[in-house]
């Protein structure tokens, strides 16, 4: 890693990851008071639209963020066309999905979906006129700018969900505030950059980054197919009800894990780009990052397992108490969804976004097995069917992302052993602490005792366990550049 390139990354990552925190931790608040507002059979009806309009929102997008990110050089008359092209597929699919929203309804025996669908379905034509803004900023490696669009954007989108939610309109709460905060994010967007292309409308000068985003748009799609596949399957086999508690424990469990990946992808993808590009990536600078990555998201995962009980019965109450257990399930697989994240970021950054469609499809053969025989045991055998499934996932992904990467399977394992361990003895230890106080869920205290017992524990394990890597993480927190010495 270049001196220059490492500076970037490290202020990138502090910048992205201080603006993150400080939104996660007031959006979480404004979730919770949403949660106590509206019902699971809110959630439920809103995740059955989402798992539509997501798909079609990958496909419109077209990897063109991806594409420029990773290219070497884009001349303006390049993106010119690249504009026009996303304009036109996004407009495309808008009236597309306006017009088949009415078949949705039917298939899943549900009215409301065709209205929801539809102005969900207008945020397609925002986001396009957002798409190059966005990849300059990321280009340039742009991040404080970045942050505080998201910030503001984010907190705009939260505010609104609240205040639509407490002015009683149901589950329109959790539709139009994404809708408004996406217009506010394209409207920044432009206002930082102040770099208005015209769109051009001719394929020839962009064939090249046409064809990688294509493949990672169809990489995203089978993705998204993968992690709404099992809102699909429960959508006609379980109830409004049970689905809604099955979605919330799931979106609960992948909070963490998606925010702060986010963080890390956000970040690392155009470093890993220019690395290549300058002929500075190797291996073990993968495999270092990984592990600090690690070190950071087993804990949060595992740690939210731990304090479900907790969380649950404090910020959602009593009527989400069936919410516990799947949370708990799903939290357990985070961290072999966090490698496989990592990896496919990774890959996509040196180019070879051929390697990340064929591991996305390995999944598409794996997981929706294991959901078909899950949801016949109901939400807990649907949650179980993340913690069997993701693992075999990410030992084809692994194998083939080695080769490409620089790196054998024995020192992957190597990398994640101490994680492994560390978080282990947390996890066991909070466990112990929370079935210990099993009669006092609903206390504040007993929550924040397990939080400051699982925090202790964990950073003397880590200390014990890892002590080099202990110093490493700790250099990188609080100066400018780390090394693999």
């Amino acid at each position: 890693m270049t001196k220059n390139i490492n500076k970037e990354l490290l202020s990138g990552l502090r910048w992205v990851a201080v603006g993150r925190l400080i939104t996660q931790l007031i959006s979480w608040s404004m979730t919770f008071f949403v949660l106590r507002l509206l019902s699971p059979s809110d959630y439920g009806l809103v995740a059955l639209s989402g798992a539509i309009t997501v798909l079609f929102g990958l496909i419109a997008e077209f990897g063109f963020a991806a594409a420029i990110t990773q290219a070497k050089v884009v001349e303006k008359y390049q993106l010119a066309n690249l504009f026009g092209f996303a304009l036109l597929l996004n407009t495309a699919f808008t009236l597309l999905l306006v017009g088949t929203a009415p078949l949705v309804s039917m298939i899943y025996s549900e009215s409301r979906l065709t209205s929801i669908i539809q102005v969900a379905a207008c945020q397609f034509i925002v986001s396009a006129l957002g798409i190059l803004p966005d990849a300059h900023l990321r280009r340039e490696m742009r991040f404080r700018e970045l942050t505080k669009i998201d910030f503001l954007s984010s907190m705009f989108s939260g505010i609104l969900t609240l205040a639509f939610a407490y002015s009683g309109l149901g589950y329109w709460s959790l539709v139009l505030s994404p809708l408004c905060g996406s217009i506010l994010r394209t409207f920044l967007l432009h206002f930082q950059t102040q770099s208005w292309v015209w769109p051009a409308f001719s394929l020839e000068p962009v064939r090249g980054l046409v064809k990688f985003g294509g493949l990672t748009m169809i990489g995203r799609i089978v993705g998204h197919f993968l992690g709404q596949m099992d809102i699909l399957i429960a959508g006609a086999f379980l109830g409004r009800e049970a689905l809604g508690v099955y979605s919330v424990a799931m979106q609960l469990a992948s909070m963490p894990l998606s925010k702060t990946m986010g963080v890390i992808n956000q970040v690392t993808h155009p470093a890993i780009s220019r690395m290549n590009h300058n002929g500075t990536l190797s291996g073990d600078d993968l495999l270092l990052g990984g592990k600090l990555v690690a070190y950071l998201l087993f804990p949060v995962a595992w740690g939210l397992a731990a304090v479900a009980p907790f969380v649950v019965t404090i910020l959602m109450g009593e009527k989400w108490h069936d919410a516990i257990f799947p949370l708990q399930l799903v939290c357990l697989a985070l961290p072999f969804r966090a490698i496989c994240t990592l990896l496919t970021t990774a890959v996509s950054a040196v180019g070879r976004a051929d390697i990340d469609l064929q591991n996305t499809l390995t999944g598409l053969y794996i997981l929706p097995i294991c959901f078909f025989v899950g949801v016949q045991y109901g939400v807990t055998g649907l949650s179980l069917a993340w913690v069997i499934g993701i693992p075999i996932m990410t030992f084809f992904i692994v194998r083939r992302a080695r080769k490409i990467l620089g790196f054998a399977f024995k020192d992957l394992i190597q990398t994640l052993v101490g994680p492994f361990l560390t978080t282990l003895v947390m996890y066991v230890t909070v466990s112990l602490f929370t079935f210990a106080v099993r009669s006092n869920y609903s206390s504040l205290f007993y929550f924040l005792s397990a939080t400051l017992v699982g925090a202790t524990v964990y950073l003397i394990a880590f200390l014990l366990i890892d002590k080099k890597c202990f110093t490493q993480f700790k250099r990188l927190v609080t100066q400018k550049s780390f090394s693999n010495s």
